[in-house]
């Protein structure tokens, strides 16, 4: 019966990771301006493309934070909601109340003035307009 030793080779790699020097990375930080909800916080949640903050305070208040730190709108939610999360684009909220054992879903749309002076139109000028996105081709 052949005896397989694989003592040696274990030794041989403890050592080199117990002696390699540690490696030092260099961090870049960028400070953003202060958000300063009109309540006091309770959760904080991040849209994934970085473009919006979502603040819920006390009393059921979201406050939605532009990336230059400017309010783009608030809206009241149930007061007991004391959890925010975010879909990636900031499109859903999902709200959660750990008194009343529920999650809510809140859909989000975002309005966009603008400026068409000059432009040739058909028909009366101030009639309402809805524009459409699509992003998710693939």
């Amino acid at each position: 019966m052949k005896k397989l030793s694989f003592l040696p080779a274990l030794a041989v790699l403890l050592a080199a990771l117990l002696t390699a020097p540690p490696v030092m990375a260099k961090v870049e930080s960028q400070t953003r301006p202060t958000l300063k909800p009109a309540s006091p916080p309770l959760d904080v949640s991040l849209s994934a493309d970085g473009r919006r903050a979502f603040v819920l305070s006390e009393g059921g208040l979201v406050t939605i934070y532009g990336v230059d730190g400017n309010v783009v709108d608030t809206f009241k939610v149930d007061p007991d909601t004391d959890r925010i999360s975010v879909d990636g684009n900031g499109s859903q909220l999902f709200l959660g109340s750990k008194k009343n054992g529920t999650v809510n879903q809140v859909f989000v749309r975002y309005q966009v003035d603008l400026d068409y002076s000059g432009s040739p139109y058909k028909g009366k000028a101030d009639a309402p307009v809805v524009m459409a996105v699509f992003s998710d081709f693939q």
